[in-house]
Formats: structure tokens, C-alpha cells, sequence
């Protein structure tokens, strides 16, 4: 007595400690449901501020080009038409402080106005400061682009003279090609400062317990809350996030989604800023960016923080064996009871599936007693059989000699209806020769149209079924179907083929003795 009552007790403890661990599991999928819906808002939110601040520039820079200032410096480039050029463009980064530069080039991609803005001073360059920029890869993508297309750069650190300017300062730089007639003129660049969106940008991701980060097509960081992982590409050992965390890079590319591993909980997706505006070219707007969200790996598992918990030993000490064993007691009796019930109601259902087929298999026999040739008792026979195999169209075959004869036909075109066979040709005659079925499932779409007053189909399966009787060859049944054969209307079928054969036996005999 004393063994089953500390039996049943290690059993309820077991199930407590199942309940238990299944609420701490609960409570970590509800956490991680609210985590996964914050990251997928903080993520939205991003996507949004990406697109809004750079497709605002791509309008700035079209509605730049066609401003009554910078349309006279394309037609006469002279010293005065460039002074009230350079104050609109100075007078567009006051008003626009995330702005960092605008630049205008002529033809041969010598610099002709260069407006920067350091700190809070608007300062343009003097005459004898511009350098010429040919071989500069946005000028020279810019210049060979069709008239209001707009080429987006990478995002990369400022680079001066060659090397990167200090302190480094990020840049988004978008050019648009200004033409006179079909040669080219000017290019007009405008800068972004990637500063200043980078920032609002990690306001937006800003999380206490997870990495907000944005990457590039090419894995590298251009936002990473450490900042020694930032601009892999151009500062550093390169480090990147298909170098750190290759296994998570390689399943996030192609999709948007989440996706957790020992590199941790990822929220991420692909990010195309340009998508919707038109006329936007360049890396961004043909490989985009990737915004992603990080959760450290939990380094505790459920088992460890249940054993951990007092309330648990609490509830174990508290535990009442007796109602816990009752409520097993009950869940088993109500088991057995469930499964007598699904025992006794198969062999009820299976009891009526043999009575219908009985019924059919009869009801058969008795529409086929009234044929009085070989020809009556074919088309009777295909008739009762439609209904009950679902079938399309059929054809019952009698051997005759060397030939199998169609005597009988159902929903068949006039000119497949009288088809005979020699022996030996064909799947009918192979069907007949082996005693076997032959079942395609795959008809040609030509192979037989069936039609009516309301359409045409064909039919989809071909179920060729030899009929004899004892050692005696009778014939073939040849039948379209429409879907396959469910298990009652197969047994149809099966129980069928003696009374058929039969039949057909008597029909031949009774031919032989007539003549």
C-alpha cells in the first residue's frame, strides 16, 4: 500500500512539475509574442522613417533641378547665374538642416558650386578651392543617366581628398543628370547627412534588451549600437554581420520574418526605400538595406528556473495527492469510455458501408434481369454503374474470336461508340490476356471530349477491368472516370463482376447455340 501511495504521489509531483514548467513556457511565448509584436511596430516605424526622409530627398533634389536659378545655369553658366545658383542651395540647407552639401558639376565633371554645412555655418567654396572630379563614381554614374532619374550611392563615411574625413561623418549623396537638349550638361548631388538619420534612427530602435541594427546588401553595419562595428566597409578589421553572425545571414537573405538560434532572437527584413518612387537607380534602390533587431540568447532553461523557483516547492509541498489522483482516476475512465465509443461507432459505420454496397450490388442485379440481348444488358448495366463510380463515359466489351466488339456504350461520342480490337493489340486486349486492371491516372487533355447540352470535359482516368468466368475469356470494361474510385464505390465494382460475368456468359452461350 505504502509503494502505490508514493507512486501516485512521485506521479502527481511529475504532474504538477509538467503544469508547471507548461505556465513558465506559456508566460516566456506570451513575452516573446509582445516582444515579436513591439519589434515588428519598432521595425515598421523604421521602414517609414527610412523611406519618408529619402524619398523627401529624391522630391528636394527633382524640384532643385527645375527651379528658375538652376535652369539658367544650365542654358549660360556664367559667374552670375552660378552666384544666385550657390545662395538657393545655401539658403535650402539653412532651411533643411538634414542636409549636409549640395554639389553642382559641369560636363567634364569639373566642380563649379560646392555648399557644405559644418555645425550650424553654411559655407560655400571659392573658385580656386573647387577640385575637378572626374573618376568621382557618382558623377560619373549621374552624367550617363536619361533626364529626371535620380542615382542613389551606398551610404558610406565622407571621404576627402582621398581619405576619410575626421571626424567621420556619414553621407547619402543623390544625383540627378540636368541636360541641354540631348547633350549633357551639369549633375546636381545632393548630401544628406547620415548623421543626424542615423540618430533618429536609433531613437526609433532604441530597446534595453535587444540590438537594433541596420546592414547593408553587402552584410556590413551602418548602424550597430557598438559603435567599433559601425562602417566595416571603409574603417576597421571589417567586421561585418555576415562575419559575426553568418548562420543568421545566410537565412535571412531573400525574406522578411523572425527566427531564433544559439546567435539569438532575430526580427528582421529586406528594406527598399525607392520601391514606389519612380525613376530611382542605384545600389539602395536595387539591393535596399536590411533592418534587424536582436535578442541575446537566454542562457537559463525552463527546467533551471523551475527548480529555482520557491513558489514551485511551495506548491509541491501544498499539494493535495488525493484530488489529483481522483481527476487521474476520472480522465481514465473517461478515456476508455471515449475509445469503446470510437471502437463501436467504426464497426456501425463500417456495418452500413457493406449494407449500402449490398443494396447496390442488388439493386443492379435487378436492372439487368430485364435485358433481353447481350447489346440491352451492356447499356443497362453502364447506366446503373454511372452513377455509382462517378463515371464519365464507358464502353462494354465482348470477345468475339479473334476481336473484342464494343456492344455497349455510355455518354460515348457515335464515332468511338462501335470500336472494336483484335486480340493482342491494345491495353483492352492486354487488360483481358494478364486476369489484371489497368488504371491511368493521367489522360491527355485529347484523349476522349465528353459533351452535353451544358459543356464538354474529358475525363481524367481510364480504368480498364477484364471480365471471365472461370477459365473462359468474356470481355472488358472500360471505363472513363471523372475522380478516382472511393473505397464503397470500389467495392461496387468488385462485388459487380461475377454477376457480370456471368451475363456475358450466358449472352455468348446462347449465341453459340443459335447458330
Amino acid at each position: 500500500m505504502t509503494g502505490r501511495w508514493l507512486a501516485l504521489h512521485l506521479l502527481a509531483m511529475l504532474l504538477l512539475s509538467l503544469c508547471w514548467g507548461v505556465g513558465v513556457w506559456q508566460i516566456d511565448r506570451d513575452g516573446l509574442a509582445r516582444d515579436i509584436l513591439d519589434d515588428a511596430a519598432r521595425l515598421d516605424r523604421a521602414e517609414r522613417l527610412l523611406s519618408d526622409r529619402l524619398t523627401a530627398t529624391v522630391g528636394e533634389l527633382r524640384f532643385l533641378s527645375h527651379t528658375s536659378e538652376i535652369e539658367a545655369t544650365l542654358r549660360d553658366p556664367s559667374a552670375a547665374t552660378l552666384d544666385r545658383a550657390a545662395a538657393l542651395l545655401a539658403e535650402l540647407l539653412r532651411d533643411k538642416p538634414r542636409y549636409a552639401g549640395v554639389r553642382l558639376f559641369d560636363e567634364r565633371g569639373q566642380l563649379l558650386i560646392r555648399v557644405d554645412r559644418k555645425l550650424d555655418q553654411i559655407t560655400r567654396r571659392v573658385d580656386d578651392t573647387l577640385r575637378h572630379q572626374q573618376g568621382h563614381d557618382v558623377f560619373d554614374a549621374t552624367r550617363i543617366l536619361q533626364p529626371d532619374t535620380v542615382y542613389l550611392s551606398r551610404f558610406e563615411l565622407e571621404v576627402d581628398n582621398g581619405q576619410l574625413a575626421l571626424p567621420y561623418r556619414p553621407l547619402l549623396r543623390a544625383a540627378l543628370p540636368l541636360r541641354r537638349g540631348d547633350q549633357s550638361a551639369l549633375v546636381l548631388e545632393l548630401e544628406q547627412d547620415g548623421g543626424r538619420l542615423l540618430s533618429s534612427l536609433a531613437e526609433t530602435l532604441s530597446m534595453a534588451n535587444a540590438q537594433g541594427m541596420l546592414i547593408d546588401d553587402l552584410g556590413y553595419w551602418l548602424y550597430h549600437p557598438d559603435q567599433m562595428l559601425r562602417w566595416g566597409a571603409q574603417i576597421g578589421a571589417g567586421e561585418s554581420m555576415a562575419r559575426r553572425y553568418p548562420q543568421s545571414w545566410a537565412l535571412m537573405q531573400g525574406s522578411r520574418g523572425r527566427l531564433d538560434n544559439e546567435e539569438g532572437s532575430w526580427t528582421y527584413r529586406p528594406v527598399f526605400p525607392f520601391r514606389e518612387v519612380p525613376g530611382a537607380v542605384g545600389p539602395i534602390a536595387d539591393r535596399g538595406w536590411w533592418l534587424a533587431l536582436r535578442h541575446p540568447p537566454a542562457h537559463r532553461s525552463i527546467l533551471e528556473r523551475l527548480l529555482r523557483s520557491p513558489w514551485f516547492w511551495a506548491a509541491q509541498a501544498l499539494l493535495l495527492t488525493a484530488s489529483l489522483l481522483l481527476a487521474w482516476q476520472l480522465a481514465r475512465v473517461d478515456r476508455r469510455r471515449a475509445g469503446h465509443e470510437t471502437a463501436q461507432l467504426a464497426a456501425e459505420t463500417a456495418a452500413l458501408a457493406q449494407r449500402r454496397v449490398r443494396e447496390q450490388v442488388y439493386h443492379l442485379s435487378l436492372q439487368v434481369q430485364a435485358a433481353t440481348s447481350a447489346a440491352m444488358f451492356g447499356n443497362l448495366l453502364l447506366s446503373e454503374l454511372a452513377p455509382l463510380l462517378k463515371l464519365s463515359v464507358g464502353a462494354l466489351y465482348r470477345l468475339e474470336g479473334p476481336w473484342l466488339h464494343a456492344i455497349a456504350g455510355y455518354g460515348l461520342p457515335e464515332d468511338v461508340a462501335g470500336r472494336q480490337f483484335r486480340v493482342g493489340e491494345g491495353l483492352v486486349s492486354e487488360a483481358l490476356a494478364e486476369h489484371r486492371r489497368i488504371e491511368i491516372d493521367s489522360l491527355p487533355a485529347d484523349y476522349l471530349e465528353l459533351r452535353s447540352a451544358l459543356g464538354h470535359a474529358p475525363p481524367t482516368r481510364l480504368l480498364l477491368v477484364p471480365l471471365w468466368l472461370r477459365a473462359e475469356n468474356l470481355g472488358v470494361l472500360e471505363l472513363g472516370l471523372s475522380a478516382p474510385l472511393d473505397a464503397s464505390a470500389s467495392e461496387v465494382l468488385s462485388q459487380s463482376l461475377p454477376l457480370i460475368a456471368l451475363h456475358l456468359a450466358n449472352y455468348a452461350h446462347r449465341q453459340d447455340a443459335a447458330r
